[in-house]
């Protein structure tokens, strides 16, 4: 598992696996799955984190993530990147 840093409370974590899940702050709100896609959260965090989920997306290469509720990302934070 490694730590990557892409600003200030921008963090992602990327597992052995090869998925990753992207905090914006302390709360996991995207992730990316090996070989099926990247999915950002449903849920209306505020605007900063909204800032985050963008930047990051944009970064890796990919704008267009599907939609998921943020039971997902909270239980794939909890299953060590399991989806």
């Amino acid at each position: 598992m490694k730590l990557k840093t892409h600003g200030d409370n921008i963090n992602e974590v990327i597992f052995n696996n090869n998925n990753s899940l992207l905090f914006s702050y302390e709360t996991p709100v995207a992730a990316y799955v090996h070989g099926v896609g990247f999915f950002r959260t449903l849920y209306p965090w505020s605007a900063t984190t909204t800032r985050h989920i963008n930047k990051w997306l944009k970064k890796v290469g990919n704008g267009d993530a599907k939609l998921r509720e943020q039971e997902y990302f909270n239980t794939f934070a909890s299953n060590d990147g399991i989806s």
